[in-house]
């Protein structure tokens, strides 16, 4: 008898739920945005920047971590270190999305 889960098979789709997010994510603003105007383009347009944001990080910084791993994944030094570099790319983006 075979298991009904095995490792092999809950693994098969991990990190495809974030290339999933970022591609409706796009569609969505390549359709609402040319139909906002004012605030509310702004407003949509910085959501859509904090989704991409998240996920970046997501895959960029934590690849392979498991919640069962019970350590962090990153040293203390590192995550700070990557912390701060998504923080002024967030920064940077909210700045063009309502200055620019």
């Amino acid at each position: 008898m075979r298991p009904a889960l095995s490792t092999h098979t809950r693994q098969a789709g991990y990190l495809l739920e974030v290339p999933v997010i970022l591609v409706a994510t796009a569609i969505v603003l390549a359709l609402l945005l040319p139909a906002l105007t004012g605030i509310v383009r702004q407003l949509v347009l910085s959501l859509g920047i904090l989704i991409y944001v998240g996920c970046f990080y997501y895959m960029l910084l934590t690849p392979g971590w498991q919640p069962e791993q019970g350590k962090g994944r990153l040293p203390p030094w590192r995550r700070i270190l990557s912390f701060g570099l998504v923080v002024t790319v967030a920064m940077g983006a909210f700045w063009y999305t309502w200055f620019g």
